[in-house]
């Protein structure tokens, strides 16, 4: 599993937290965000019905919201696909969570800094009455608005 190395990923925090201050979106959020670091691991969601999911990947939770999660990745992700982000500590799952990714941008060296919103579970809506087709339909050519940071291609 490619992991981001301590060294590293200090550097993009603190690149991070001087862009941050910077920033004229930083109050521009929905939802308050609240600082953190946990391990996590980020893979297309197994439920999506738009692909196969792939093997997941180590990843560092950055901030969190009610809206979403600011991740640190060793490269850049798929955006707007549906991601299932699991977090851990000490080995043990603490939550897992689709997620979609909506904006990503270099931050230094092999670190990315991917921003994502939380979506309903696909479980939840099949249970509601949503058939599997009208679900596999409806993530068809999701088209989200441009995001705050640049896009970035697929997954290296």
């Amino acid at each position: 599993m490619h992991t981001i190395e301590n060294k590293e990923l200090l550097r993009a925090l603190q690149v991070l937290e001087q862009t941050d201050q910077d920033s004229p979106q930083r109050n521009r959020r929905i939802f308050r965000r609240f600082s953190t670091r946990v391990a996590a691991t980020l893979a297309i969601d197994p439920q999506c019905a738009s692909g196969p999911s792939t093997r997941p990947f180590a990843v560092e939770i950055r901030d969190a919201s009610r809206g979403g999660f600011g991740l640190l990745c060793p490269s850049g992700v798929e955006l707007n696909r549906i991601y299932r982000l699991v977090g851990v500590r000490e080995g043990i799952e603490l939550f897992s969570t689709p997620v979609v990714a909506r904006h990503a941008r270099h931050v230094t060296g092999g670190v990315w800094l991917v921003g994502t919103i939380c979506v309903a579970e696909a479980s939840t809506l099949h249970a509601l009455g949503v058939g599997l087709q009208e679900l596999r339909a409806s993530e068809q050519g999701v088209d989200f608005a441009q995001g705050d940071f640049l896009p970035v291609e697929e997954a290296a």
